[in-house]
């Protein structure tokens, strides 16, 4: 596959995704305090997935050492859990 075959399907996916996000935000509206927790969390989960596609295939850190891909997975996981323990907490 062609790199740039790979980053317009990678393109539209996200588009994708900004869509359902969109529309599970504005769903949950109604369903009371556990449901919008739940909803809350599955956006910031899938809101990292994204970061984790745009990190690997639009600043070409696919490519990169294996360092750098090592080092940008350990800062989306750490950024993650300390967005998720402060919402939490």
């Amino acid at each position: 596959m062609t790199n740039i075959r790979r980053i317009t399907y990678v393109w539209i996916a996200l588009s994708a995704i900004t869509i359902v996000t969109w529309l599970l935000g504005h769903a949950e509206q109604g369903y009371g305090h556990n449901a919008t927790t739940a909803v809350a969390l599955v956006v910031l989960a899938i809101a990292f997935g994204k970061v984790y596609l745009i990190i690997r295939h639009f600043m070409e850190v696919r490519s990169g050492p294996r360092w750098l891909r090592v080092f940008t997975d350990a800062w989306i996981v750490l950024m993650a859990a300390a967005v998720l323990a402060t919402y939490r907490w």
